[in-house]
């Protein structure tokens, strides 16, 4: 998914934590990494100004293998 892709599905985020998938990773970005980190497990949060968009990106991701267990 592209980055002006996430920063639409996030603009248009009311209170869901969107998590999506990344390769072997699990991400959550903008809203949805503040619900994350506040609600369920404080991640290293990663913030980069994407020149592109014009904005920055913030994200908590954690890797895929995490969950394994628990499907």
């Amino acid at each position: 998914m592209q980055t002006k892709d996430i920063l639409a599905l996030e603009g248009a985020n009311e209170g869901d934590i969107l998590l999506l998938r990344e390769g072997l990773f699990w991400r959550a970005y903008q809203l949805s990494a503040f619900l994350f980190f506040t609600h369920i497990r404080p991640l290293k949060i990663t913030a980069r100004y994407v020149k592109v968009a014009g904005a920055k990106l913030v994200y908590v991701g954690f890797p895929d293998k995490v969950l394994e267990g628990r499907r």
